[in-house]
């Protein structure tokens, strides 16, 4: 049986339009990592949907995660602070059908973390 990531398709990153989010702060390295906004296309996701999102961070922020028990993946860094997916939703067994506890991860570069939580659901 396939996992649900590996029926996530992703492709280049994408960017919010120009004011749709704010613009990322200035930290230094050894800041803690802060998350400003998250921006998610969907809670609700189904199969051959396109889901996306953009989470704008302080300058300082390394790495951003999005984890579940059932997957996990970095996005890319589209420049400081900003950071943006986009995956299509090929298909999904009966078995992945339902809501997961998902976790956005923002790291710096010694290691420290911050993370907000959502509820996304897989239809």
């Amino acid at each position: 049986m396939k996992s649900l990531f590996a029926m996530l398709v992703m492709t280049t990153s994408l960017g919010a339009s120009p004011g749709a989010l704010p613009t990322p702060r200035p930290a230094s390295l050894n800041a803690p990592p802060v998350i400003e906004a998250i921006s998610l296309s969907s809670t609700v996701v189904r199969p051959g949907d396109w889901w996306s999102g953009e989470i704008v961070t302080s300058k300082n922020v390394a790495s951003v995660e999005l984890r579940s028990p059932s997957f996990s993946f970095s996005l890319p860094k589209s420049e400081l602070g900003r950071f943006a997916f986009r995956f299509h939703l090929l298909d999904l067994p009966p078995i992945y059908r339902r809501t997961y506890r998902v976790a956005i991860i923002a790291r710096n570069t010694p290691g420290d973390r911050t993370e907000r939580d959502y509820s996304i659901e897989f239809r």
